[in-house]
């Protein structure tokens, strides 16, 4: 929550009048469902009077911002990777501990040395586990391939219109950035220019449509019982992250995906 913070600062200090209090529901166009997140075509116009607007205003500007936390390519790349070792050390780990080492040798008084044995039989419930550990290490390492293809044209993005190189992402501000952003013509199709408020509004759109459910109880998430002899009813609600992620998946990732147009 505290990366949020600096988006409700640059909102604060951003000098926007009443008439920039804009919430887009709707961008009155539809985009066919392959259309890819690729900056480019915006970029080799934007200085032409037929600049184009970028398609799925939201996703990209939530990568801007998700670039912006992982201050720069290398830093991303670098993060994805060493997770992708981690995996690989974990599975590795596990099954020396729990298949290649003979326990009973080493607390017998034995060296480690004699009681690991790489030829040792691997229980099947083991096999089972590591092959969907490995299944779900070939999936992240689809998803770091695919994320870094779309990374590299962020990165194209920060550098050719925003002007930020990637010496300058350890130390810049998000406010920064927003002023960049504000300053580039027709990125929406709906406005010819966008406002800080415009900006944080789609990076924290489903947050905010999130709460504003909370809000008028139309999620109720009220415990029939209370935790607390004095306890407000407002106070007895309860959601876990687990809840949360579900609520996502199930919700707002349909409602407010690019393959549907009845909510932009």
């Amino acid at each position: 929550m505290g990366s949020h913070s600096e988006l409700r600062e640059a909102l604060l200090t951003s000098p926007s009048s009443k008439d920039d209090v804009y919430v887009e529901m709707r961008e009155g166009v539809s985009h066919p469902d392959n259309i890819s997140l690729n900056p480019n075509a915006f970029l080799e116009t934007h200085n032409d009077s037929r600049t184009q607007s970028i398609p799925h205003l939201d996703q990209f500007l939530t990568r801007v911002y998700a670039y912006f936390l992982g201050k720069g390519f290398y830093p991303i790349l670098l993060g994805r990777i060493l997770n992708l070792f981690a995996l690989l050390f974990i599975m590795f780990f596990s099954t020396l501990v729990l298949a290649w080492i003979d326990w009973s040798l080493v607390f017998s008084g034995n060296k480690l040395g004699p009681a690991i044995s790489l030829s040792r039989p691997v229980h099947p419930i083991l096999v089972a586990c590591l092959a969907v550990a490995a299944i779900l290490w070939l999936w992240l390492t689809i998803q770091t391939v695919i994320e870094t293809k779309v990374n590299l044209d962020i990165r194209h993005f920060y550098r050719t219109t925003l002007k930020i190189p990637d010496s300058d992402m350890d130390t810049i501000q998000w406010r920064e950035i927003v002023a960049q952003l504000i300053k580039v013509p027709r990125l929406c199709v709906a406005k010819e220019q966008l406002t800080p408020l415009d900006i944080a509004n789609r990076i924290m759109r489903k947050e905010n449509y999130f709460i504003a459910l909370l809000n008028k109880d139309v999620l109720s998430l009220k415990m029939p019982f209370s935790c607390r002899a004095n306890q407000k009813e407002e106070q007895n609600r309860v959601i876990t992250r687990t809840l949360e992620w579900t609520l996502n998946y199930v919700i707002f990732n349909y409602v407010l995906s690019n393959h549907h147009d009845s909510v932009k």
